[in-house]
C-alpha cells in the first residue's frame, strides 16, 4: 500500500519523516517502542530523524487514529502498532510479547461494543482490545522448569 496516499487519505501532510516512520510501522510485526523506531530508522535508513520527531509523529498518528499505543505490564515504554486490519492483541504477562490476533467477526463485535458505549452516552474516540495471559514459549519454559 502507498504510504504517501495513506497519509493524505488521513489528512496528514506526507513529509519525509512521516513517510519513513509510517513505512517502518507498516513493515514491522514487532510492535516497537519509540526508542526502537528511532534507533532502527537512524541505523537502517538513509535519513536522520530526531527522537523528538519520532515521538511527535507517533502522537500525531495516534491523534489521527492511524496508529495505536499498546501497553504491556513488562515495559515502561508504550509500543506502537499500525492498525491496517482490525485485530486485538494477546500480551504475555511474563515476557511482554505482543501477538496480533485476527478473527472474522472482529469488526461486528467491535461495532456492538461501540453501540453499547453510545447507549451509555459515551463517545468512543478509538478502540484497542488486549487480552493478557501467558504465551506458548513461557508456558513451555515453565513446564521445563517444573520437570527439573
Amino acid at each position: 500500500m502507498n504510504v504517501k496516499k495513506i497519509l493524505q487519505d488521513n489528512d496528514i501532510t506526507p513529509t519525509l519523516q512521516r513517510i519513513v516512520i509510517l513505512n517502518y510501522l507498516m513493515s514491522s510485526s514487532k510492535h516497537p517502542t519509540a526508542d526502537q523506531i528511532f534507533n532502527d530508522i537512524n541505523q537502517d535508513q538513509n535519513v536522520t530523524i530526531s527522537k523528538a520527531t519520532v515521538y511527535n509523529t507517533l502522537n500525531y498518528f495516534i491523534e489521527k487514529n492511524l496508529v495505536i499505543k499498546v501497553m504491556t505490564s513488562k515495559c515502561t515504554q508504550p509500543h506502537y502498532d499500525y492498525f491496517l486490519k482490525p485485530h486485538f492483541h494477546l500480551i504475555c504477562s511474563k515476557c511482554g510479547k505482543i501477538i496480533d490476533a485476527n478473527y472474522d467477526n472482529f469488526n461486528n463485535d467491535l461495532n456492538h461494543m461501540v453501540l453499547e458505549a453510545q447507549k451509555n452516552e459515551f463517545k468512543v474516540s478509538n478502540e484497542s482490545i488486549n487480552l493478557y495471559g501467558v504465551c506458548k514459549t513461557c508456558l513451555e519454559n515453565d513446564e521445563e522448569d517444573s520437570d527439573n
